[in-house]
């Protein structure tokens, strides 16, 4: 596979804020490009009784935009849309195949016995209006990381999980409707994992990613999986040297064409600090 490396990144333009003003401390951005060449941005919002989940709308000039949906269960503050969900972590979404968000979260369950709940909800961009939110996995599992990819194809739903308690991954598939598919288990027993991230294909696979604990580094795996959740190729190991003992984040996108290419970034160490690490594979032979 073709592969180059950079460890430097340039800014397109100035930077801007993404919210209004709130209270609390924001944390756990994502973002996603929208089909009117605007974008969305969702993170989480830390009050003083609970952490909301917003999500904000900006056209192509960067311009925040304000939706028109109102509901007595959520509240749009400031032209965002705010879920108080209990939110832990950074949040994820995509675009469904009807055009609409579809959205991520961990909500913490508190309590003896409970562990945290793996959330999904759906929101129109034009209009702001949301789902109500439903419960995707919950209860049994302390559930870390998530990544979610949608494939190009078929509108299949792809969720990566990472649980804590147990040491697991997870891949659970739902079809175009939300409907549940399967849920497989992945990942080998009694080995730690620390990050995920998963991206959809052009051919409509589902490419992931994780981040294994080792000994001496922290191997980054990958896989292809079908839309439908089946194996499409085995497992792989990117192991880069120096792959942060302290920050472990991926960030997977697809490029663009029909190659099945990809791009990861990831934080390595260096001689005084950290820094971001770069790959590019063009034409990968995943099998």
């Amino acid at each position: 596979m073709a592969v180059t490396t950079s460890y430097l990144i340039g800014l397109a333009g100035d930077q801007f804020q993404l919210n209004g003003f709130e209270n609390g401390e924001q944390f756990g951005v994502s973002l996603e490009a929208l089909p009117d060449g605007g974008f969305a941005a969702l993170y989480g919002n830390e009050f003083t009784s609970t952490n909301t989940l917003a999500l904000s709308f900006f056209d192509a000039a960067y311009a925040m935009q304000t939706m028109a949906a109102s509901s007595t269960n959520y509240v749009f503050p400031y032209s965002s849309t705010a879920l108080e969900v209990q939110m832990l972590g950074t949040p994820v979404f995509d675009l469904d195949s009807e055009g609409n968000l579809l959205l991520r979260w961990v909500r913490d369950s508190s309590g003896p016995g409970y562990g945290n709940d793996q959330m999904t909800a759906s929101v129109d961009p034009e209009t702001g209006a949301i789902t109500s939110p439903e419960q995707m996995i919950g209860n049994t599992i302390n559930i870390g990381d998530i990544a979610l990819a949608v494939s190009e194809t078929t509108g299949y739903q792809g969720t990566l999980t990472l649980d804590y308690t147990f040491e697991s991954l997870y891949f659970s598939v739902r079809d175009s409707s939300g409907d549940h598919v399967v849920l497989y288990g992945l990942g080998e027993f009694d080995t730690d994992y620390l990050s995920v991230q998963n991206v959809a294909l052009p051919s409509g696979e589902i490419l992931l990613a994780f981040v294994e604990d080792g000994l001496t580094s922290n191997p980054i795996k990958m896989q292809v999986r079908q839309d439908t959740g089946a194996a499409a190729g085995v497992f792989f190991t990117i192991d880069p040297v120096g792959v942060s003992d302290t920050d472990t984040d991926l960030a997977l996108a697809a490029l663009p064409g029909s190659t099945g290419g990809f791009a990861l970034a990831y934080v390595i160490d260096v001689d005084g600090g950290t820094g971001i690490g770069l790959q590019v594979i063009n034409d990968p032979n995943l099998d």
